[in-house]
C-alpha cells in the first residue's frame, strides 16, 4: 500500500530515519548533515532567493548565513517560494477562507492543512499525528509534547528552536523535554 501526501511523507521520513537511528549518535548526524545538504541544494535549484542568499555556502556551515527575517521573505514573496505556481496573490486569495483548510492550493498543501486533510483521508493510519499550537506558551507546549512522545516533530523554526533550547527549562510540572536516545 502507498499512502500519499503529507502521511507518505511521514512515514518515508520515519523508514529513511530508522537505520540513522539505529545507528546511534553517528548515524543520526550523518544522516541530518546528508539531509541538510540536499536541503541546501534544493533551496538553491528551487529557490531564486535562497539561490542567491546560499552563494559561497558549502556543506552543512551555515555560520555564513544571515537568517531570513518575515520582512525580508514578505519583501521578496515569490522569489523565496520554490514553486513558481503558488503567488502571493494566490495565497490571498486561498488563506482568509476557513473552510478551505486542507483544500489543494496549487497542488500544496503544509502545515494544519495537510495533517487535516491526511486525518480525513486516512483516520486510522494518521491516528499518530498531533497539531500542536505554536502560540501555546512554551512549559504548555513541553508538557503536551512530552505527553505525546512524538517520534518525528515538523513546525515553525522558530519554535523548534525554542524547543530545542528548552532541555533545562521549567515546564509547568517542573519537567523539561524529553528527547527519545537523548
Amino acid at each position: 500500500m502507498s499512502v500519499r501526501g503529507p502521511l507518505g511523507l511521514t512515514a518515508r521520513i520515519a523508514w529513511d530515519l530508522h537505520p540513522a537511528s539505529r545507528a546511534g549518535p553517528s548515524g543520526l548526524t550523518a544522516r541530518q548533515t546528508d539531509r541538510l545538504h540536499r536541503l541546501l541544494a534544493d533551496a538553491k535549484a528551487a529557490s531564486p532567493y535562497y539561490r542567491d542568499r546560499l552563494v559561497g555556502v558549502e556543506g552543512a556551515d551555515l555560520s555564513r548565513v544571515a537568517p531570513s527575517t518575515k520582512p525580508d521573505l514578505m519583501a521578496d514573496s515569490d522569489r523565496w517560494v520554490a514553486d513558481p505556481a503558488v503567488a502571493w496573490e494566490v495565497i490571498q486569495e486561498f488563506v482568509p477562507d476557513p473552510h478551505r483548510v486542507g483544500e489543494p492550493s496549487g497542488g500544496h498543501f503544509a502545515g494544519a492543512a495537510g495533517i487535516a486533510r491526511a486525518q480525513r483521508q486516512h483516520p486510522r493510519l494518521a491516528a499518530g499525528a498531533r497539531l500542536f499550537s505554536a502560540l501555546a506558551p512554551l512549559p504548555q507546549l513541553v508538557t503536551e509534547l512530552n505527553a505525546f512522545t512524538p517520534t518525528m516533530l515538523a513546525g515553525y523554526p522558530s519554535v523548534l528552536d525554542l524547543l530545542a533550547a528548552s532541555p533545562g527549562r521549567a515546564a509547568q510540572d517542573g519537567d523539561s523535554l524529553r528527547v527519545p536516545g537523548t
